[in-house]
């Protein structure tokens, strides 16, 4: 799962999904993205989260808009059947395909690559096949490392 700090998602069908949810008083509501994590970590039995259980929002609150500039991803392990949960928080990132630009950069602290530039520098650590030199960092590069890593039994 990948959400964008701007408040977007590639969560979803269609829509537009904070990475700390939409309270909705009259209808439906959108889950945060901690909530989604834990939902799969608890459905697949995972024993083990790193780097910590902290949220990816500073106020936990559904509909908070809190992003958080320091929780950037989470790895669930020990999961049933060898199955692995994966949560990444893009800065700057909105609800776009990266498919041409390098999300992977801005290993200096948390600041992006160039201006508006979205980027997770977890990335280049879990796919650096996927990174400058040797791949282009773009989200599709990322996604096949990812499948080639877990492919299904």
């Amino acid at each position: 799962m990948r959400r964008g700090s701007t408040g977007h998602s590639m969560v979803g069908p269609d829509a537009t999904v904070p990475t700390c949810g939409i309270t909705n008083a009259n209808g439906p509501f959108e889950s945060t993205m901690m909530e989604d994590f834990r939902y799969y970590t608890t459905q697949f039995g995972c024993t083990a989260v790193a780097p910590d259980n902290n949220d990816f929002c500073t106020d936990p609150t559904r509909g908070s808009d809190t992003n958080s500039a320091t929780e950037t991803y989470k790895h669930a392990t020990g999961c049933k059947a060898g199955v692995v949960v994966n949560a990444y928080a893009l800065h700057d990132g909105a609800h776009t395909w990266y498919a041409t630009t390098n999300i992977s950069c801005g290993n200096t602290g948390n600041r992006a690559c160039s201006g508006t530039t979205p980027y997770n520098a977890q990335y280049a650590i879990d796919f650096p096949n996927a990174v400058p030199p040797t791949g282009g960092g773009t989200e599709t590069e990322i996604i096949w490392e990812f499948l080639k890593a877990h492919p299904r039994p």
